[in-house]
């Protein structure tokens, strides 16, 4: 027997779909390296005689959907690499049979949308990556199943919408990494979530309620508004403001004159009577 243990194909060009029986005669394959090709599609069943694969890489490929029973057979894998593919949509149990499986990297897809149980059957996986990509809601029960699951990376998304239950059955969960401090406010549970708060982000405050934080920033556009209106109305009028501040000007140099001359008027009457009142006091 010839027990194959690395099985490398990274970069051989591999097109189109992968046919089941692709990989007959490899059934002692440890490590399987299909990343830097071509491959648009893997039809269901395909690995289902790699009994003994541990480490699946599909990074670099043009995937674009996972759907059911995409890895049945793979009871032995413990990390699978999906990095940099163009995958749109994942669809429900379309890990299923993966139930050894510790680390998931799904990075830099085209994702747009997780179906609801998308991850059941992945009992006992550590490390989950879903950072950037283009998901813009998160539905309730997206991440069913995952109990095990100890790291969750969601950074350089654009979720605008996630509903109050999502991370609802994570009890394991330790680290969260997300764009907003919102989503560490629905894993209170979480050690270490980030981003931080700050001074300005909380689970209490009204930057937190989206209603408020619109209102927010039409206040805030509106008074930038203003505020540039009036400095192109200064503008426009400056001569006119010129002028007013010569005549204002004028009128205060008039006025601080004629103050000086009734100042220097009473302290000339004024000062000898005082000077002699004292004196008077001092010979009594």
């Amino acid at each position: 027997y010839v027990y194959v243990l690395f099985s490398i194909f990274r970069g051989n060009s591999l097109s189109g779909a992968l046919q089941k029986g692709a990989f007959v005669g490899m059934e002692k394959a440890g490590m399987l390296d299909l990343g830097r090709n071509k491959i648009t599609h893997l039809t269901p069943g395909l690995f289902q005689n790699l009994w003994r694969l541990k480490i699946l890489y599909l990074d670099e490929n043009l995937l674009t959907s996972l759907s059911l029973n995409t890895f049945l057979g793979l009871g032995q894998l413990r990390s699978l690499n999906l990095k940099q593919n163009f995958i749109q949509e994942i669809y429900p149990s379309a890990f299923s049979g993966l139930f050894s499986l510790k680390t998931l990297d799904l990075s830099h897809q085209n994702l747009l949308n997780i179906s609801r149980n998308a991850f059941l059957g992945l009992r006992s996986l550590f490390h989950l990556d879903l950072s950037h990509n283009y998901l813009m809601k998160l539905n309730d029960g997206v991440f069913n199943g995952l109990d095990q699951l100890l790291s969750l990376d969601l950074t350089y998304n654009k979720v605008t919408h996630m509903e109050s239950r999502i991370f609802v059955g994570l009890m394991m969960l330790k680290k969260l990494r997300s764009d907003e401090f919102r989503f560490c406010c629905l894993a209170p549970h979480v050690a270490e979530c980030y981003p931080a708060p700050d001074e300005f982000s909380s689970c209490k405050d009204l930057m937190s309620n989206i209603v408020l934080r619109v209102c927010i920033w039409f206040l805030g556009v509106l008074a930038l508004t203003g505020n540039m209106v009036v400095i192109v109305w200064r503008s426009v009028h400056r001569i006119n403001n010129k002028v007013f501040m010569n005549y204002y000007n004028l009128g205060d140099r008039r006025y601080v004159n004629g103050s000086l001359l009734t100042g220097n008027s009473c302290r000339g009457r004024l000062l000898p009577r005082g000077l002699l009142y004292l004196r008077q006091l001092l010979e009594a």
